[in-house]
């Protein structure tokens, strides 16, 4: 959504985008539970904040720099997406490219810790489980 939102010139995001984008998001909501949760958020968002936000997401990932920057970290990490709706295979690219280790948790879409909670935490688990403390 984030891109959908970035499209929106500031004043007409301000006049009408913003109410125009949560249509969408209750529409789709209503065969998506996550949206349903997404959309009750936006609700409670500053509309503004929502927009300079995903100005800022689009063009941090337009610089295809964020899989480099999680790969430089000096903690263990991973990146957890959703198939098949999740993060698309640009950035798996990226991630595999980068030397980011990445799962994919099936049957999820952007939100994989909402789409599928158990498999989810089940792979922040076994994540953890292979830490040497």
């Amino acid at each position: 959504f984030s891109s959908m939102v970035a499209s929106y010139p500031e004043d007409e995001w301000n006049t009408e985008g913003f109410e125009k984008v949560c249509d969408v998001i209750y529409r789709d909501g209503l065969r998506d539970s996550a949206l349903r949760g997404y959309y009750a958020s936006l609700r409670m968002c500053d509309p503004r904040v929502y927009h300079l936000n995903s100005r800022e997401l689009v063009e941090l990932s337009k610089s295809e720099d964020p899989a480099a920057r999680l790969a430089a970290l000096k903690v263990p990490n991973i990146y957890i997406l959703g198939n098949p709706r999740g993060t698309g295979e640009h950035s798996r690219r990226l991630l595999t490219s980068a030397g980011v280790k990445w799962h994919a948790v099936e049957h999820a879409g952007h939100w994989p810790f909402i789409d599928q909670q158990a498999a989810f935490v089940d792979e922040i688990v076994r994540f953890i489980s292979q830490w040497r403390l």
